[in-house]
């Protein structure tokens, strides 16, 4: 899928990236985005209350680039779910992305996953990420080699179905067309902490969206101690809670059964994630 099937006029990506006291990273995420080989992008960046230099740095970030927004939170929300939905509500962008801002971006991440949704017409999209512990400021330079060498890239289905036995969609890995959001917002909700991302893909699936995995890594995914994505167990106990309340139609729940059958599909499907290489 080399060959490129843009329209005449570049659609725009509004990369959203919500940002709580994360200075020593942001530099790194934010010019992951400002050198990808597709150039037509927007970043709304919505700092949580950050109590460290992370708002500094945003503000020299956007005098360099005006394509860097940066908005602001007095307060702490608790959640990416409130910035997220603050960007949501200021895109502009006909396509939008969601970006961590610990992680960072492969040079040509939006470039290919754009093509291939327009080759397919797909309205969602996620692909691979891989893991580190560090990622230097050099990212960039040497970040593509990791695609090098790949002639096809292939496509796997994503599904409400599948997506309750594993959630493999990684938030910064996700482009998706702004028509299938409708009004549909993250959920800020305390029992859903943690979940806010699975729980908005859940519900866009069950829109019955085309939807797919793209086989090409995109994404570097920052492992640090603290982070509650690390504890599989917790993370795996949270969603069980959460499918006792989730409804899989407008009239039925989960039986106890089906939850448990879930929560060790869920267990099982982290340990063995597609996402990650």
């Amino acid at each position: 899928m080399n060959s490129e099937v843009y329209p005449h006029e570049l659609p725009l990506i509004s990369v959203i990236i919500p940002v709580f006291n994360c200075s020593p990273y942001i530099e790194v995420c934010i010019n992951s985005v400002l050198c990808q080989s597709y150039k037509n992008v927007e970043i709304i960046a919505i700092d949580d209350g950050s109590t460290d230099s992370s708002k500094s740095k945003l503000e020299s970030l956007s005098k360099k680039d005006d394509r860097l927004k940066v908005f602001y939170f007095s307060v702490n929300s608790g959640s990416p779910a409130a910035p997220r939905n603050k960007g949501l509500n200021l895109a502009r962008g006909d396509y939008i992305a969601f970006l961590d801002a610990d992680d960072a971006w492969f040079p040509h991440k939006l470039k290919i996953q754009l093509n291939v949704m327009l080759k397919l017409n797909l309205t969602f999209s996620s692909c691979l990420v891989k893991k580190s512990k560090c990622l230097s400021k050099t990212f960039r330079v040497y970040g593509n080699e990791h695609n090098r060498g790949k002639t096809q890239i292939s496509i796997k289905d994503i599904t409400h179905d599948k997506l309750l036995k594993k959630n493999y969609i990684a938030t910064s890995s996700v482009l998706l067309h702004r028509d299938i959001i409708d009004n549909l917002v993250f959920s800020d909700s305390p029992q859903n902490y943690g979940l806010e991302d699975f729980d908005f893909w859940l519900k866009l699936h069950k829109k019955n969206i085309n939807s797919g995995f793209i086989n090409f890594l995109g994404v570097a995914y920052r492992v640090r101690a603290n982070s509650l994505s690390r504890s599989k167990l917790i993370m795996a106990l949270r969603v069980f809670k959460y499918l006792g309340k989730y409804s899989h139609s407008d009239v039925e729940k989960f039986t106890q059964l089906k939850r448990l059958r879930l929560f060790l599909n869920y267990i099982k499907g982290s340990i063995n994630s597609e996402m990650y290489k």
